[in-house]
């Protein structure tokens, strides 16, 4: 039996395991076949742990858990925050001149896109050092240097699977850096233009339904067919 080539799949959770932040037993029963082959699967998603927990209820499902756009990782190890923590006083601030909803996590701020120009001023008035990144209409602020790469990175290396062995699946502009360290990476075909231009394969169904036929393509021969079929399109 030959070695396997993929051996762990990392994939972002809204629009692409989840329609409208819902998971649905079709998509798990295709991730845990996958796992049952000896394979690891890996979350990496922007949410907190709170906002995760309010629309997933098996978190145990992930052989690790990317969380706050690569700014938390958590794995059998325990948690490990890969970049400093919030500053309160930013957290202050953004909530005193009224910029809301906000989601506050370990690492992480989260406040829909509209909210962008007043986060700005509220961080250069503070004088901070922080990353801007967007996905689709939600604004997400970081450390500088923190990412879903970064995240997946940790993770895997903490499950101890190279980055060559690792299948990167997303949608939104946020998950191209995952996609670029990853051995092979993809996007749905729900995903932005930009999530697409990252890719090497572009899948031919959306959200939860390509990554069904991901999660089969992988069982039927380690992505073999797919990737073939990619490179004859270019």
């Amino acid at each position: 039996m030959e070695a396997m080539r993929f051996r762990m799949l990392a994939t972002d959770y809204d629009n692409t395991i989840a329609t409208r932040g819902v998971a649905g037993p079709e998509v798990r029963q295709a991730l845990e076949a996958l796992r049952r082959s000896g394979r690891l699967i890996a979350l990496v998603t922007g949410r907190t742990v709170a906002e995760l927990d309010n629309v997933f209820d098996d978190p145990g499902m992930f052989d690790a858990l990317v969380l706050e756009n690569g700014a938390l990782v958590r794995t059998s190890q325990g948690d490990r925050l890969l970049g400093p923590p919030v500053p309160a006083e930013l957290v202050t601030a953004l909530r005193r001149d009224g910029v809301a909803p906000l989601a506050v996590g370990r690492g992480i701020i989260s406040t829909p896109a509209t909210n962008t120009a007043p986060v700005r001023r509220v961080v250069a008035g503070l004088g901070l050092d922080l990353a801007f990144h967007h996905n689709r209409d939600s604004l997400m602020l970081m450390p500088t240097g923190i990412d879903k790469a970064l995240g997946l990175e940790a993770a895997a290396a903490a499950c101890g699977v190279a980055m060559e062995a690792v299948v990167a699946v997303g949608d939104g502009e946020n998950d191209c850096s995952m996609i670029a360290v990853a051995g092979a990476g993809v996007a749905v075909a729900n995903a932005t233009e930009m999530t697409k231009g990252c890719a090497g394969l572009v899948l031919d169904r959306p959200g939860p339904e390509g990554v069904i036929a991901l999660c089969a393509s992988m069982l039927e021969d380690d992505l073999a067919g797919l990737l073939s079929a990619a490179a004859g399109r270019r």
